[in-house]
């Protein structure tokens, strides 16, 4: 899994725009486990500057990638999440109060880890 290039908001192309993010953990046995509380979808909301999901972002649960929300949930065959149908659970906020969080290693799956 790739990590995608994203415009930095101290880059002179950014364009002043922020956006919250809405991630889902797709695995079922993350939603079994009790963390924080079991049958409890872990969701992470995370702001960037780009309306293009990510596919590193990390459970704080299972620490396993989680895919971007929004619409219809399709499952494989065992219940775990395989995609959701959109539109994407991604809105613009305003840049104020919503700071970039894509340094933030500590959301994100790196490199080694994949």
């Amino acid at each position: 899994m790739a990590i995608q290039n994203l415009v930095p908001a101290n880059s002179p192309a950014f364009t002043g725009r922020m956006y919250n993010h809405n991630y889902v953990c797709p695995s079922l046995d993350c939603l079994k486990s009790a963390n924080p509380m079991s049958g409890s979808w872990h969701q992470r909301n995370v702001n960037l500057p780009t309306d293009k999901p990510r596919k590193d972002v990390k459970c704080p649960g299972c620490g396993k990638a989680m895919i971007i929300g929004g619409g219809d949930m399709i499952e494989d065959a065992d219940g775990n999440i395989k995609k959701f149908t959109g539109p994407w659970n991604i809105t613009e906020v305003p840049e104020a109060g919503h700071p970039d969080q894509s340094g933030d290693a500590s959301i994100f799956i790196a490199k080694e880890d994949e």
